[in-house]
């Protein structure tokens, strides 16, 4: 929501004035005025999460090695670090399967936001059938364009919204240790009810599709720091219908029968190293006070990855997209009790204009 100016005449001039001696409202002018470090928002926080599972039974496969920029992690992790553009190595092993390698990308976020990179893998057993695609998920070629990208949206908001059971379970702390149950029932008596808005998708112009479902508090929270739930979903999902490559242009997309999208979903996946179908999963991140301003709500904003695959499928060639998590953000909604307005996080932090998609 955008910021109603409250300033005028004279009180304008000084406004300005100010901006131009200290360059940030929220920074320069509190830091040499020493005032509480309250003024300003928490620094961003930056998360790395993933679950290493098999491939053909979807459980945790609790004996292989993880190493996570060069640090052994477990085999559900969920690792604080620091924010770096050339991202972290994932070395992920075990015996009896496929090697996976690849490098993890963090979205950049502002201060008193939050990133989390979700980075689930399904190693394949060298023992398993598969299907190759025809071009492997690495090449650009694969790639879904904006314009592509565009016509999934409702179908990415569809299938990566939080489901009824999510919703329940994040707020009752269905997966929490006992100190982030404790501080969710702190933060459940100081917001009052909770509301989940609808969730939105909407294409950006690498292909990627940010999906945001908005949740609003039914009070203000000026007086402490909470802690917030967050879902995000791990696997990866038909979003575009699968057809049949060699088809008449004629043909209606999605036509083909259940047991070639099967087929299709089951392939893809092992060839992205996900498992088939979304699971939702959930995390708890702390949204900071600022003085004047109170917390109404937040949102989380998943970031969606999508790839035009084709595999050979009893003797005909068959096309679909499928679609991956590559992380999440979680952006507080700020209001101020002098002017009565508005903001989410991103005009608020004078840091930066909010998260990068790379």
């Amino acid at each position: 929501m955008k910021m109603k100016s409250k300033f005028f005449g004279n009180g304008a001039k000084l406004a300005l004035a100010v901006l131009a001696v200290c360059g940030t409202l929220f920074t320069s002018c509190y830091e040499k005025a020493e005032v509480d470090e309250a003024t300003k928002p928490a620094p961003a926080k930056y998360y790395i999460a993933g679950t290493i599972t098999d491939a053909t039974t979807g459980q945790v496969l609790t004996t292989a090695t993880v190493t996570l920029g060069g640090e052994s992690v477990g085999a559900t992790f969920n690792k604080e670090v620091s924010y770096k553009a050339e991202g972290y190595s994932l070395e992920v092993s075990a015996t009896g399967y496929y090697t996976v390698s690849k490098q993890v990308y963090l979205n950049q976020v502002s201060d008193g936001q939050t990133s989390v990179a979700t980075v689930d893998v399904a190693l394949v057993s060298v023992e398993a059938t598969t299907i190759p695609p025809v071009v492997p998920p690495t090449d650009p070629k694969t790639d879904v364009a904006e314009s592509e990208a565009k016509a999934l949206e409702a179908k990415a908001a569809e299938e990566a919204k939080p489901s009824t059971e999510t919703i329940k379970n994040m707020w009752d702390g269905a997966t929490a240790t006992a100190d982030e149950k404790a501080s969710l029932e702190t933060t459940k008596e100081l917001t009052g009810n909770v509301t989940t808005g609808t969730t939105t998708a909407e294409a950006q112009a690498d292909g990627s599709i940010l999906v945001t479902t908005p949740f609003e508090f039914a009070n203000s929270v000026k007086d402490a720091a909470i802690l917030v739930p967050y879902f995000y979903n791990e696997g990866c999902e038909l979003i575009g219908d699968v057809k049949e490559v060699a088809a008449p242009v004629t043909r209606a997309e999605g036509t083909v029968s259940a047991d070639i999208q099967a087929a299709f979903i089951a392939n893809a996946a092992k060839a992205l190293n996900k498992n088939a179908g979304f699971v939702q999963k959930i995390g708890y991140a702390k949204i900071s006070v600022l003085s004047g301003y109170g917390i109404i709500g937040y949102r989380v904003q998943g970031q969606l990855v999508s790839k035009k695959l084709t595999f050979l499928i009893s003797g005909k060639y068959y096309e679909g997209i499928v679609s991956y998590q590559k992380g999440v953000m979680i952006y507080p909604n700020y209001y101020s009790h002098d002017t009565h307005d508005s903001h989410d996080s991103h005009g608020f932090n004078p840091n930066a204009g909010g998260g990068s998609n790379d």
